[in-house]
């Protein structure tokens, strides 16, 4: 078969074959229409993968937030109770009105440890680095992730290093050990038979620690902290993927 290609003019120009036609068609560029699509089924993957990866973004996002905030409430609200009991304390308290229940958030305990001076101004430093300074830069670091998306592997590389400088899974050990072995270290301090006469438990000197519902918000923190730094390393894949 053959075709006639006509002019503006509707005049005849030249007679082409059948397969001539066939082989210009095949060899035509793609149109706009097909390079912007990409085909039906690559760009319909594109867009689950943009949506789930937007989705993650923004739960991210928002957890990011829920720990910073969590952070700061862990390090600012009362999480425990020191209580000094025995046969002496009841004596002071009674005589002069001395009160040794005495409630400690994070903050307060850092302000208390360097409250002497001196050589205890290196132990509050050392404190505060590792259980409240440590921790609140950290979280906020996940949330710069999100302000400044560009700069993720620096971001990560600084929350690394700054990972360094949290133990808060150490202070909950710590915790735990000395709400176990205060009472029976500090109750050997004094022993007198006279004191069973003023405090029922015989105990003349007895310091312990309690820990408050409040405590358990640093353990849930630390978790999160911990789960949330780490997955910088999936969001950065899934952002290399789709580019």
């Amino acid at each position: 078969a053959q075709y006639t290609i006509l002019n503006d003019d509707n005049t005849a120009d030249v007679a082409v074959e059948e397969s001539q036609v066939s082989s210009l068609t095949n060899d035509a560029p793609p149109s706009h229409l097909s390079i912007e699509m990409g085909g039906a089924d690559q760009g319909e993957g594109d867009v689950v993968s943009s949506v789930f990866i937007r989705w993650c973004s923004c739960i991210h996002g928002l957890l990011s937030f829920c720990v910073v905030v969590s952070t700061l409430f862990a390090c600012l609200q009362l999480t425990f109770e020191r209580k000094v009991e025995g046969a002496i304390p009841t004596l002071l308290h009674e005589v002069l009105g001395m009160e040794w229940t005495k409630f400690y958030s994070l903050h307060t305990l850092s302000e208390t440890t360097g409250a002497a001076g001196g050589w205890d101004y290196m132990l509050q430093a050392t404190f505060c680095l590792f259980i409240v300074f440590g921790p609140i830069v950290r979280s906020i670091l996940c949330v710069m992730v999100h302000i400044l998306p560009g700069r993720l592997s620096t971001i990560q590389t600084i929350c690394d290093l700054i990972g360094a400088f949290c133990a808060w899974e150490v202070l909950i050990i710590a915790v735990i050990m000395i709400g176990m072995l205060m009472p029976s270290i500090t109750g050997t301090i004094l022993s007198d038979d006279r004191c069973s006469e003023i405090d029922e438990t015989g105990n003349c000197f007895q310091v312990s620690y309690k820990v408050l519902s409040a405590f358990y918000t640093i353990v849930a923190a630390g978790i999160a902290l911990i789960l949330l730094s780490n997955s910088f390393s999936f969001t950065k894949q899934r952002k290399d993927s789709v580019r």
